[in-house]
């Protein structure tokens, strides 16, 4: 049986989400943003603005960069700065 362990607000209709491989972060994009979380604090690790156009999104490897792709075609990576 399945139970629910956590309910993310975003405000909006999510258009995208996922895990990384360690299943440490979870990132999801709405049309406003794209969010990034620390699954086991529970918070937000950045929040990016978003153009309404995110279908999907992944991360590199060792979550060292996050794709995201849109509907007009274009794909974004985004890195931390170091």
């Amino acid at each position: 049986k399945l139970c629910e362990l956590k309910t993310l607000d975003i405000a909006s209709k999510a258009s995208a989400l996922a895990f990384d491989n360690s299943g440490k972060y979870l990132a999801y994009a709405s049309p406003e943003r794209i969010q990034v979380t620390i699954v086991k604090e529970w918070t937000v690790l950045c929040d990016l603005k978003a153009d309404g156009n995110t279908r999907a999104l992944d991360f590199g490897i060792d979550a060292t960069f996050l794709a995201v792709a849109s509907s007009k075609g274009q794909l974004d990576l985004f890195a931390a700065s170091k």
